[in-house]
């Protein structure tokens, strides 16, 4: 028996797929948007920090001002 058509479609639109993201990484687009998410995720990280640091400032001056 030979291989299904269906199989043989899948390993070609598989291999289609695996070449493009091939391509991407060499030309460095992939890395590049791997950058951008990266470089997204860190800013969302420091503007929680920031926030909660502020947020600690504000309980310390309350805790500061409850022992006066």
């Amino acid at each position: 028996m030979g291989i299904p058509f269906e199989y043989i479609g899948a390993l070609q639109q598989e291999n289609k797929i695996l070449k493009k993201e091939v391509a991407d990484f060499k030309s460095g687009e992939r890395f590049k948007q791997i950058q951008r998410e990266h470089q997204k995720l860190v800013d969302e990280y420091r503007r929680q920090i920031k926030q909660l640091n502020l947020v600690i400032e504000g309980l310390r001056k309350d805790v500061k001002n409850a022992w006066k």
